[in-house]
């Protein structure tokens, strides 16, 4: 299982929902991070450890790269 977390400044990291794999928990996060700005990271919990991070300006990035003229 894959779950995905929020981070916010007051609070934390804030777990937000899980996915059965690494690919559907990661196109989540970099979806939220394009729309809220908010840093997200994966967790694989079998392991309980993070596997990816996404960044707002990251996901803006691998979407730039994908369609120049945007």
């Amino acid at each position: 299982m894959f779950c995905i977390e929020r981070q916010d400044q007051e609070r934390g990291w804030i777990k937000e929902m899980c996915f059965r794999t690494a690919f559907k928990a990661y196109m989540n996060a970099r979806t939220k991070s394009l729309v809220t700005t908010h840093t997200y990271r994966i967790i694989d919990t079998s392991i309980g450890d993070v596997v990816s991070t996404v960044e707002h300006h990251q996901a803006r990035q691998s979407r730039n790269s994908l369609n120049p003229s945007a």
